[in-house]
């Protein structure tokens, strides 16, 4: 399914999720994420939908990029493609795909809940069970990448997404804004980066619930 104003759907997304998740457990240092999203669109937008872009004004979806971002967002793009990997992710996938689930079954605390969700897919290859997603990230070697994966809590995006929509295993793809190499962290639900993030999941949703009553 795609849908053109997938931020204006009903349903609870991973989003809402971390916009809860700062208004209950407020972080030390506040900062503005419009600037950081703004890029990570364009760095999605310009691997998987081109189509979306206006190359010679450097805008997407009304929405203008200096030169210098509009460049690196480029380089980032071309460094995806020249990872083996990725290239041959892509060659069998779908991109922007949106999963909506009006009562997604998850458990707290022993108890079963239910809770309208939805999702978003930069990557998915349903042939073989697998989705991916790409993050731009200020990393500069694998390590400092999965330190941001545990730090922006992308554990819990994977087992949202995987479960959202019943597929085995998950890949946060990195593409580093200092020196346009790409790092990959491997998720499936047998490890404790899944398991991890399914209960942080679990714990926002049943929040999520209790405060809206949905």
């Amino acid at each position: 399914m795609n849908i053109d104003n997938y931020f204006d759907l009903p349903q609870v997304s991973n989003s809402d999720l971390s916009e809860l998740r700062r208004d209950i457990y407020p972080p030390p240092v506040v900062y503005d994420p419009t600037v950081s999203f703004a890029f990570g669109n364009l760095l999605d937008a310009i691997t998987t939908e081109p189509e979306r872009i206006d190359f010679i004004n450097r805008r997407l979806d009304g929405v203008s990029f200096n030169k210098r971002d509009f460049n690196k967002a480029e380089k980032m793009k071309n460094a995806f493609l020249r990872d083996s990997f990725c290239f041959n992710l892509i060659k069998k996938a779908t991109f922007q795909d949106i999963i909506i689930n009006e009562k997604f079954e998850f458990q707290y605390k022993g108890m079963k809940l239910t809770i309208p969700a939805r999702c978003k897919w930069d990557i998915l290859r349903r042939d073989i069970k697998l989705g991916a997603d790409l993050k731009s990230t200020d990393a500069k070697t694998q390590s400092e990448f999965e330190s941001a994966v545990e730090h922006f809590q992308y554990d819990r995006q994977a087992a949202w997404y995987m479960d959202l929509t019943g597929i085995d295993d998950f890949i946060i793809i990195g593409v580093s804004k200092k020196n346009f190499k790409v790092f990959k962290v491997f998720i499936n639900r047998k490890n404790d980066l899944y398991l991890f993030g399914r209960a942080k999941y679990s714990h926002l949703a049943f929040k999520y619930k209790m405060l809206y009553g949905i």
